[in-house]
């Protein structure tokens, strides 16, 4: 099963709709940042620049965390440039699960990339099982 389950609803059909507890961060203001490991199955979608992967954006199924894998020669400056966007996402009261959608189907920037709009999002049963992935490494 390569640590993957597709498919998956995001959230259990007629769950109560409990309050949203607040957004779990590190840091506050300027400083601002999603905690960057989970233990959770995560959420993620592929970034592409012309075409190549660049990696995966991610967030934990739990809501609580979020980050960005990154491949690759520029590994270091693309990623560097999600966790600048996902930074600005909380920032504007973004839980981790929104701030993975935020960008599906936007311009692609030239270090960064682009989530393309006809991504398909899938569950890696944790995070060690994304970064783990073949594609990823």
């Amino acid at each position: 099963m390569d640590g993957l389950l597709n498919d998956l609803p995001a959230r259990t059909e007629g769950a109560d709709s409990a309050p949203v507890p607040p957004l779990p961060a590190q840091g506050s203001g300027e400083h601002f940042r999603y905690r960057s490991l989970t233990d959770a199955a995560v959420r993620y979608l592929p970034v592409f620049r012309e075409g190549v992967l660049l990696g995966c954006l991610w967030a934990a199924e739990t809501d609580d965390a979020a980050g960005f894998v990154a491949v690759g020669a520029d590994a270091v400056q693309v990623e560097r440039f999600w966790t600048e966007r996902l930074v600005r996402c909380g920032r504007e009261g973004m839980r981790p699960l929104q701030a993975l959608h935020r960008w599906v189907g936007a311009a692609e920037d030239p270090v960064g990339g682009a989530v393309p709009a006809e991504a398909r999002e899938r569950i890696a049963v944790t995070l060690d099982a994304l970064r783990g992935l073949p594609w990823l490494r």
